[in-house]
């Protein structure tokens, strides 16, 4: 934890020699504690109320990891950025390092008991440009809803900003979108033709 009690990474990826010794962990191992309590919730639910999972989408926690911490002030994404456009290729082994854990961490929460799966990619998609999102972080994206799709559990995805409305966000098959203050409710609606549901966040 930082100073101020948040959530910080004393060794940041920025650097070729980071991203290859990044691990990809068993999520039985490093999320033994969070799937533990996820069946004692199965339990205690009786199938009474539907049990959500959920991972952090590729770019919220790219940004996180490369930033050391979450992304604040007037450099917020300055070393996020200058990874995604400076180093591509660098950017992109990055977020396949990323979606393989979050892959495998899918399948171990649905074996948990998670009636519903919650990709949760808020913040840095509102800092990118659309084309951005659909060269770094849409192909990564439907790995995961792929991933949960054929665990046969419903999708609920949840993004910030704009950019990701550019992509080929139907490609998806989310059951739910989640969108944030700044998206226009009745646009959304009206580009899914009505057949979509959509959750609208209050401030």
């Amino acid at each position: 934890l930082s100073e101020n009690g948040g959530p910080s990474v004393s060794n940041p990826v920025r650097s070729v020699s980071d991203v290859e010794n990044l691990k990809v962990p068993d999520p039985a191992d490093a999320m033994k504690v969070w799937l533990e309590a996820m069946r004692i919730s199965k339990k205690e639910l009786s199938d009474k109320t539907p049990l959500i999972g959920w991972i952090g989408g590729p770019m919220s926690t790219s940004a996180f990891l490369t930033e050391g911490h979450a992304p604040s002030g007037t450099k917020a994404y300055h070393n996020f950025k200058l990874m995604m456009h400076s180093e591509p290729a660098l950017f992109h082994s990055f977020l396949n390092k990323i979606t393989e854990f979050c892959l495998q961490s899918i399948s171990a929460q649905v074996d948990a008991g998670a009636d519903v799966m919650m990709i949760l990619d808020l913040g840095a998609p509102a800092v990118i440009s659309p084309e951005d999102y659909k060269t770094f972080c849409f192909p990564y994206v439907k790995r995961l809803a792929e991933r949960v799709k054929a665990e046969g559990v419903p999708l609920l995805f949840a993004c910030d900003g704009w950019s990701f409305l550019r992509s080929p966000i139907g490609e998806l098959n989310p059951d739910v979108v989640a969108l944030s203050w700044t998206v226009d409710l009745e646009d959304v609606v009206r580009m899914f033709d009505c057949n979509q549901v959509v959750q609208g966040n209050l401030e």
